[in-house]
């Protein structure tokens, strides 16, 4: 009885032993599940984290990219104004040099062919006056249409031509103006009035004027106003600048062209 005894009791303590067991087997288990699945979201959390960073990095080296791209387009702009700047310094350079060779051709010039000029000048304004009032059309810039008017329209026709001397083509000319003015019912006009009666007119409508020659034929700005003391002072010294018939004629020209209506 005694020996069964102790045999249930060995038998319990083995069946709570294999219990005991069997509980820390299951919680051994728990607890590994619950690792694992902490285990599981740290990796999640870290592959999260990863992504994260891989972003940021992107990000930076754009932000990086965009500052490097902007400093280097500084960098190129400040390289081509600088440049920039030394061709301009050097056009500068040139046009000052050009400017003074000016000056000192400009200071060695021949009064006379300073003034020759002027007169060009002038007769060319005046040429431009009696176009547009003959023929109404507006001078073109450097008198392009003027002067192809006074070369043509005033000649005799090429048939005649060839039979008449310069002087027979030039009295033609004149004849040809005086009757183009009268049309138009300017020769009422005292300005006209003493164009013809000093002569001018018929100056002005010669194929050739010898002083227009002289001049440099690019010539297209004077002062009519001031040009009658230049006229004055030049011939004073020098006499033969032009006949006194031409200085007739001449000052006429300006008188006309300072008595317009409309500033010339």
């Amino acid at each position: 009885m005694e020996n069964q005894h102790q045999s249930l009791k060995k038998w319990e303590l083995r069946r709570k032993s294999i219990e005991d067991a069997e509980y820390h087997k299951d919680e051994t288990e728990r607890r590994l599940t619950e690792n694992q699945e902490t285990i599981e979201a740290m990796r999640d959390l870290v592959q999260r984290m990863d992504a994260r960073l891989t972003v940021v990095e992107q990000n930076v080296k754009d932000r990086d990219r965009v500052i490097l791209q902007r400093d280097v387009e500084a960098e190129r702009q400040k390289v081509e104004f600088s440049e920039m700047m030394s061709k301009h310094a050097a056009k500068v350079a040139q046009l000052e040099l050009v400017i003074a060779s000016l000056n000192e051709t400009i200071d060695d010039l021949d009064p006379v062919f300073i003034l020759c000029i002027h007169i060009r000048s002038l007769l060319d304004k005046i040429r431009a006056a009696l176009f547009e009032d003959v023929t109404g059309i507006p001078a073109e810039e450097c008198n392009r249409n003027v002067n192809a008017w006074w070369s043509h329209a005033l000649d005799p026709s090429a048939k005649k031509k060839v039979y008449m001397d310069e002087a027979a083509i030039d009295e033609h000319r004149f004849k040809t103006l005086h009757h183009l003015l009268v049309k138009k019912g300017l020769m009422s006009d005292p300005r006209y009035i003493a164009l013809v009666n000093t002569g001018t007119l018929r100056y002005l409508s010669q194929t050739n004027i010898d002083i227009r020659k002289q001049a440099n034929r690019h010539a297209h700005e004077v002062n009519v106003a001031g040009l009658h003391s230049v006229l004055l002072r030049a011939t004073t010294t020098q006499s033969n600048v032009c006949s006194e018939g031409d200085m007739i004629c001449i000052n006429s020209a300006i008188d006309f062209l300072l008595t317009a209506p409309v500033d010339n």
